[in-house]
């Protein structure tokens, strides 16, 4: 497959399989009955407020994984672990178990309440209710004959001031595609975490990487509209167009083709020159496998990828800011 073939290839849209309008021929009790059947209604307070923005809680002391990789979805990730059987071997955890936390009064007040309140009864229950939520979502991709989705999750470079190697992710993704190119290879590996959102609605276009992935259907843990808000049948309770998706292998490393990531070359472009020679001695020395500890400390500085293989154009330079100035506002 060429890259155009993989550029071209449409995803799976909610919106067509799970509609939340009316349909054609279609009156409102209908529409009310089949979107109370379609939509999933989290019960337990905390595994709302894990997943969902928390729209219709009088508290909230998370953000939920629509919202952020922070603390909600390292307890969403435990409590799926716990719930699906998945696991992760020592040292290969999701990142935000090494590097997220920070010495924060307020952090530590509400993570120990939360604790307190989990309690191996609370902890059955919530997992019973991931049980249902993961077993709901198979059962309606099952009755609209879906085997596998094709979705997006586009990427770029963060630098985070405890790590600033943290989360150049797209830097790594643009160098493994260049090098395996030069090299012929058709296919890369990289690290993910336990759980990962996509989209189907082609959100973020000033980000310039993109993976563009046929998943499973038996990988999907939810997407946006078959989880209900407790605002309404017709409003988004996590990002419109989001897949989560179950990373289930225990090193955290998936295989891909390389059609499968996306440059966008107005956004950004080489900033360093790689010919066959120079591809093949990183991905000689390239090794996907991550380390981490408690402390913060990674041992997986030595690949030499991060901050050289993109930089920004001046249409990418210009998109972002713009993007920065709307989310400002």
């Amino acid at each position: 497959m060429s890259p155009e073939e993989s550029v071209a290839r449409p995803t799976t849209r909610q919106s067509k399989l799970f509609s939340l309008y009316m349909r054609d021929g279609e009156d409102h009790r209908a529409h009310e009955e089949r979107l109370a059947h379609q939509r999933f209604s989290i019960e337990d307070d905390l595994l709302y407020s894990c997943i969902t923005y928390g729209d219709g809680l009088e508290t909230k002391d998370v953000d939920g994984f629509t919202h952020s990789k922070g603390l909600g979805y390292a307890l969403l990730v435990f409590f799926a672990k716990q719930a699906l059987g998945l696991y992760r071997l020592p040292f290969c955890e999701d990142r935000i178990l090494s590097d997220w936390m920070s010495p924060s009064s307020q952090i530590n007040e509400r993570l120990t309440r939360i604790i307190q309140q989990l309690t191996p009864g609370r902890i059955s229950t919530i997992c019973s209710e991931v049980s249902r939520l993961y077993e709901h979502t198979q059962r309606q991709l099952s009755n609209v004959g879906v085997k596998s989705v094709t979705i997006t999750r586009r990427v770029h470079d963060v630098a985070s001031w405890q790590n600033p190697e943290r989360q150049l992710y797209s830097s790594l993704l643009f160098t493994l595609k260049r090098a395996a190119e030069l090299t012929g290879r058709d296919k890369v590996s990289f690290e993910m975490d336990t759980l990962n959102s996509f989209g189907d609605d082609g959100g973020y276009r000033h980000f310039p990487v993109t993976l563009r992935m046929d998943v499973p259907a038996e990988d999907v843990f939810y997407c946006s509209n078959l989880v209900a808000s407790r605002k309404g049948h017709q409003k988004h309770s996590v990002e419109e167009g989001e897949w989560v998706i179950i990373n289930r292998a225990p090193n955290g490393i998936v295989s891909i083709p390389v059609t499968w990531i996306e440059i966008d070359e107005r956004l950004c472009k080489e900033n360093f020159l790689m010919d066959q020679n120079s591809a093949q001695r990183f991905l000689e020395k390239y090794d996907p496998l991550v380390f981490r500890t408690c402390c913060n400390q990674r041992f997986d500085l030595s690949s030499g990828y991060c901050g050289r293989s993109w930089k920004p154009t001046l249409r990418g330079r210009l998109m972002a800011a713009w993007r920065g100035f709307q989310i400002g506002r």
